[in-house]
Formats: structure tokens, C-alpha cells, sequence
């Protein structure tokens, strides 16, 4: 980057660097044939070791697309969702697979569009199961 040709690049920098993050892409994301500019950017705070950025090379646009893989033991610590895991303790196995034939059963099979006759089922198979083994 320019930034000592440029103010407003130097600011920039600046201020991402301010929140310490490392500027990933480092090649030319937008080439023409008369240019290449870095024009295209991913930041981190993770160290350079857990991540690894990429450009992909096409010819469907002027910009590259850009990417960046983060290392799994990364990617645990990343998630924030709360975790919930069905409870099983009064599970009955018998009724449940009754309860479920009969919510599929009573679906409509002959779907015209089976791509949703089977989320549809899926749908339906969850709602049985939440109903026999909660989230906790």
C-alpha cells in the first residue's frame, strides 16, 4: 500500500492496525490490462500461523475473488453459539419411531417437488425428536 504517498492511506493503515489486525491479502486482487491494484482486503487478529489467505483465479470479473481458511482449533474458540445437546434420559425409542412414521406418514409423499417433501420431512422428524428428547 501507499501509504507514505498517500495521507489517507497512512490513516488507514492506522487505524486498522490501531485494533491490531494483519492485513491478509498481500497480491493485486483487481487486474486489467493496463493495471494491477490491491484493491480487495481481509483483516485478522488471529496469528499468521492459524490462517491462511488465497486468491482464487478467474476471468469472470476484473476482481479476484479472496479467501481465507482458518485452522479448526481456531474455529471452536471462534463460535460463540450455545452449545445444546438433545436429553435423552427419558427417551423412548419405540414410541418416537411411532410417533415419526406416523407425522411422515400423514405428510404428502407424492410431492411434485421432492427437494421440499424432504425438507418437509426433515422438518417434521426434528419436531418429533425435540418433542422426545429436548434441548437442553
Amino acid at each position: 500500500m501507499q501509504q507514505n504517498a498517500i495521507p489517507q492511506v497512512g490513516n488507514y493503515v492506522h487505524a486498522y492496525k490501531s485494533y491490531n489486525c494483519l492485513e491478509l491479502t498481500t497480491k493485486p486482487t483487481r487486474i486489467t490490462p493496463s493495471s494491477s491494484t490491491l484493491i480487495d482486503h481481509i483483516y485478522t487478529t488471529l496469528p499468521l500461523d492459524k490462517v491462511t489467505p488465497g486468491i482464487l483465479i478467474n476471468d469472470l470479473s476484473d476482481h479476484l475473488p479472496i479467501f481465507a481458511l482458518i485452522k479448526p482449533a481456531h474455529v471452536d474458540k471462534l463460535n460463540t453459539k450455545a452449545q445444546f445437546k438433545h436429553d435423552f434420559s427419558n427417551f423412548n425409542a419405540e414410541e418416537f419411531m411411532e410417533e415419526t412414521k406416523e407425522t411422515l406418514n400423514s405428510m404428502i409423499i407424492n410431492s411434485d417437488n421432492p427437494a421440499a417433501a424432504l425438507d418437509d420431512a426433515i422438518g417434521a422428524i426434528k419436531k418429533v425428536l425435540d418433542d422426545y428428547a429436548p434441548l437442553k
